[in-house]
């Protein structure tokens, strides 16, 4: 059963005009919208327009009946397709939207998805929206076969009470500021234990782990509009899969931009919004 889910999101830089260009961030597993905040400015004041939505189950975007559900990205998905169709009929009538898709860490992963779906795609030049560039974010690479400690666990769902723990907590400590850390706590106590757990198989379910007698395969990229990869340099484990996206995205001629924002842990947008509303800033512009 699909719960019926009140989707929370907001347009930021409205003031901006109806042929601003749209930049959609999305949060990661835990996080809500909010971890944005300090992004933001830097991106309206440039004359953009942002996006932002609390993914389901997480911040304000709650089920209308209690219960305990299961978190698909293919739900995540249709959610998003409504809120798209909203924002244009709302504040694009008559306009094309020049998109930008990206967010962190599981946002990236929902993003590079979503912005794969060929169908989607087709109907995206119905409705005159151009996807003009992508944005990750501290992210794990769906489908790329690297070597990804602890997820296979919760692929498996054999994660223990004390893994899930200490992966939940995890989440909180993954920005390296006071200030991260308390958005960080303030947003995943939103968050039910048997909502994250899902969140989190849900996104297990992306990353293989290479099979020890097969080689891995060539990955294949999602989607060949430019890229832009911001690596907190305090989070080691999703450099080497981004770095590898790069390369792979070099190798194929795709346009790809790698960057590393100093002072930072995995929750980036928190630990320095600024940095990465500049980046991203920065990129957009060279793309449009």
């Amino acid at each position: 059963m699909i719960p019926i889910i009140k989707n929370n999101y907001k347009v930021f830089g409205l003031e901006n005009g109806p042929t601003a260009a749209l930049i959609w961030l999305i949060h990661g597993a835990g996080g809500d919208m909010l971890h944005f905040e300090t992004v933001v400015p830097t991106l309206t004041q440039a004359g953009y327009r942002i996006l932002l939505n609390d993914v389901r189950f997480h911040g304000k975007s709650q089920p209308e009946s209690s219960g305990e559900y299961p978190f698909l990205f293919n739900d995540v998905e249709r959610d998003m397709d409504l809120i798209l169709q909203e924002v244009k009929q709302q504040h694009y009538a008559n306009n094309r939207i020049q998109l930008f898709l990206g967010g962190l860490s599981m946002g990236s992963m929902i993003s590079l998805i979503y912005a794969a779906n060929k169908t989607r795609q087709q109907k995206w030049d119905q409705d005159q929206i151009d996807l003009k560039g992508i944005i990750l974010l501290a992210a794990g690479i769906p489908y790329l076969e690297v070597y990804r400690n602890g997820w296979d666990l919760f692929r498996t769902r054999q994660v223990t009470k004390e893994q899930f723990e200490f992966a939940r907590s995890s989440i909180t400590v993954s920005s390296i500021t006071e200030y991260g850390q308390n958005h960080a706590k303030r947003a995943i106590d939103q968050v039910s234990n048997h909502a994250l757990y899902e969140c989190l198989v849900a996104i297990s379910e992306f990353l293989p782990s290479p099979t020890p007698v097969l080689q891995a395969k060539p990955y294949i990229p999602l989607t060949t509009v430019p890229i832009l990869l911001i690596i907190p340099d305090q989070d080691p484990y999703t450099r080497i899969e981004m770095e590898e996206l790069h390369k792979i995205n070099l190798e194929r001629g795709i346009r790809s931009h790698l960057n590393i924002i100093e002072n930072s842990g995995h929750l980036v947008t928190l630990d320095q919004g600024l940095q990465v509303g500049i980046q991203t800033r920065d990129f957009c512009q060279s793309c449009l």
